[in-house]
């Protein structure tokens, strides 16, 4: 035990002898290794430099109307140019492709082929009553396959199968290659995938 006080009080002593060297040496020099006030010094003045290049280099609009001058420069300005109409040169709505029904091949031993007719007119077609009266419909995920038991949509964020009935009160007839047959109302219409 004795040891161990013996060797805190020599440590205390080389303490208390390098804080009397330090004092006797005087106070620390710009640039020295010891973390103090001459890098923060540098730091704020570059800073304070950045900040003033910034303010001379932005671009600056005068104030006119502190001079009088927004009276005189409202005069010499040029009448604004006419606005062109152009709705002749806005591209034209594309008309989804006439669906096609696909060809009959030799069916495989396993497998029966079903020809799908789509011929429901698409929704465009539809008449102006018929189409104010449609839930807004998107058809998010479109899965189409040869098995009709695998085919399915979402559509307006809610998965449907052949045959079901639409939360928004239509009826899914049929899923075809490139959107769904749809039933409104009793009349069929066609939706393209998106």
């Amino acid at each position: 035990m004795s040891m161990i006080l013996d060797a805190l009080r020599k440590s205390d002593r080389e303490r208390a002898r390098a804080a009397a060297d330090r004092l006797r040496e005087g106070p620390a020099v710009a640039g020295s290794t010891e973390p103090g006030g001459a890098w923060w010094f540098v730091l704020a003045i570059v800073t304070i430099g950045a900040g003033l290049l910034l303010l001379v280099s932005w671009p600056h609009v005068p104030d006119r109307t502190a001079t009088g001058e927004a009276r005189q420069f409202m005069e010499n300005d040029p009448a604004p140019a006419p606005v062109r109409d152009l709705s002749g040169e806005l591209p034209r709505a594309v008309e989804p492709p006439e669906a096609v029904a696909p060809q009959p091949t030799a069916p495989a031993p396993d497998r029966v082929t079903v020809v799908e007719n789509t011929a429901a007119p698409p929704i465009e077609e539809l008449p102006a009553a018929v189409r104010i009266r449609l839930p807004a419909l998107q058809v998010n995920i479109h899965a189409w396959s040869e098995n009709p038991r695998e085919r399915f949509v979402l559509i307006n964020l809610r998965r449907y199968q052949e045959g079901d009935s639409l939360q928004e009160g239509l009826l899914l007839q049929r899923i075809v290659r490139d959107g769904v047959v749809l039933e409104f109302e009793g009349t069929p219409f066609f939706l393209p995938r998106q």
